[in-house]
């Protein structure tokens, strides 16, 4: 499970989905939105979901985050 500042749990989504938004991707991996964004333009990391809708998977987050600490 990942922790927010402090240390504090964090739940995925109110009904447990295993998709978050950019937002939700940002808090679970502690990093800013905008390096999200980079990463899905970069093709590191795969979003799912047309236009606004696009979703994060929590596997495909943390094989993105695995691979960040790889380096």
């Amino acid at each position: 499970m990942a922790h927010g500042p402090k240390g504090e749990s964090m739940k995925a989504t109110a009904v447990n989905s295993p998709y978050l938004t950019y937002e939700e991707a940002a808090r679970y991996c502690n990093v800013e939105r905008t390096t999200i964004w980079r990463a899905v333009k970069a093709g590191r990391l795969q979003a799912s979901g047309p236009g606004t809708a696009v979703r994060f998977h929590l596997n495909e987050l943390d094989r993105w985050m695995g691979s960040r600490n790889r380096k």
